[in-house]
């Protein structure tokens, strides 16, 4: 019984730490999926495990290289983002 209980720490699963090219193509994946406007909440509810914040960053380096587009109805994928996604 003991042994057991030295290994079970080993087996715990540690989440793991995403790069900000994952990152990234996960927010593209998801409006790549799920075609049409989406609010930045709802992206950065289904899309990441980010703070909000550092969600923002991302979504903004996104727009900044043309891969989204933000409009007060919502965010949405561009023509540019669907080519780099696919």
């Amino acid at each position: 019984m003991a042994a057991i209980n030295m290994i079970s720490p080993l087996l715990t699963v540690m989440p793991s730490k995403k790069s900000p090219a994952q990152i990234r193509f996960d927010i593209l994946g998801f409006l790549y999926h799920n075609a049409g406007m989406h609010s930045r909440t709802s992206v950065w509810r289904r899309a990441t495990r980010l703070s909000y914040d550092d969600f923002q960053r991302y979504l903004g380096s996104l727009n900044d290289k043309g891969f989204v587009e933000e409009f007060e109805g919502g965010i949405r994928l561009t023509l540019t983002g669907k080519k780099i996604f696919f």
